[in-house]
């Protein structure tokens, strides 16, 4: 909705059943390779297991917070889109694309990022540098 918003094309792939990639790229002049913005947005999964607070809804108890699955990588998927709209429109030059990119299943197993490089390569494989939640 954000990117629809402010006018920035994207692409989505489907990866396995409701579960989807989506890239986004902002063209630069091409004097240097693209820079690659990858969170990923899905969540740690919770099935068959026992928890004393509700998984994937915060709770406060006693001062403290709890919520198993809440944040994640999803603080760095807000800050990588505000970044890349603020560059739209800001209208900054660039020396080199910026390609956002959110995928899914991290958590179990990267398929996501994987089904994205084996099925379009092309939408980030050209990528110099990329900035993500691992440093890797």
């Amino acid at each position: 909705a954000r990117l629809k918003k402010e006018n920035i094309p994207f692409q989505t792939m489907d990866f396995g059943p409701n579960r989807s990639n989506l890239v986004a790229r902002l063209k630069g002049n091409g004097k240097q390779r693209p820079l690659l913005l990858l969170a990923h947005i899905d969540v740690v999964g919770v099935d068959q297991q026992t928890w004393t607070h509700p998984p994937h809804q915060l709770t406060e108890k006693d001062g403290f917070l709890y919520g198993r699955g809440v944040q994640d990588d999803l603080g760095m998927a807000v800050a990588n889109l505000e970044i890349f709209i603020a560059l739209k429109k800001l209208k900054v030059p660039l020396k080199r694309d910026v390609i956002l990119a959110f995928t899914g299943d991290e958590e179990s197993g990267g398929t996501g990022m994987k089904a994205l490089i084996e099925k379009h390569p092309d939408w980030i494989g050209d990528a110099e540098i990329g900035l993500n939640e691992g440093g890797s």
